[in-house]
């Protein structure tokens, strides 16, 4: 039965608050500013209390119950009384790997921006600081308005995914 739960039910099932980045509260403590991490083989980890495990244990810790009641708790849930059926096995782990896809891209999509957002800053830090001719200061609006562009239609691409 343990081996069903952990295959045909993820932490994100149980743990819809986290993060893009995978962010959470941690369960197993009074926890203001997330501290735990969800990791990409369904485990995961707080790196305040230490501990961690997988969705029957955040379930054990979240409800403060024992891991038996977690299993059963989870069972009765996801209704997993009895054999699941292969296609809902293979429906969820599509719609597991579908979901896992579109963080990815979430998580590329923010560092992208990131990146562009801290080139935009260092190049206005960097003209107020440089005294320069007005050709130049011409090409380096010109520089600074193009990358601006350049990132508003990167996220339009990335919005149309």
């Amino acid at each position: 039965m343990i081996d069903q739960i952990l295959q045909y039910i993820t932490i994100r099932d149980e743990l819809p608050d986290a993060t893009v980045r995978g962010q959470f509260s941690c369960p197993a403590h009074d926890d203001r500013h997330p501290s735990a991490y969800l990791y990409p083989n369904q485990k995961w980890w707080c790196f305040v209390c230490n501990k961690g495990g997988n969705v029957i244990d955040y379930v054990s810790f979240r409800d403060g119950i024992s891991n038996r009641d977690a299993i059963h708790y989870l069972t009765d849930k996801y209704s997993l009384r009895g054999a699941i059926a292969p296609e809902a096995l293979e429906r969820r782990h599509k719609a597991a790997q579908q979901r896992e896809e579109v963080e990815r891209r979430q998580t590329a999509r923010l560092k992208t921006l990131e990146v562009i957002d801290a080139a935009i800053r260092w190049r206005r830090h960097a003209s107020w600081s440089v005294e320069i001719g007005s050709e130049a200061w011409h090409q380096h609006e010109d520089w600074l308005a193009n990358l601006e562009h350049e990132a508003l239609r990167f996220e339009d691409l990335l919005r149309d995914d």
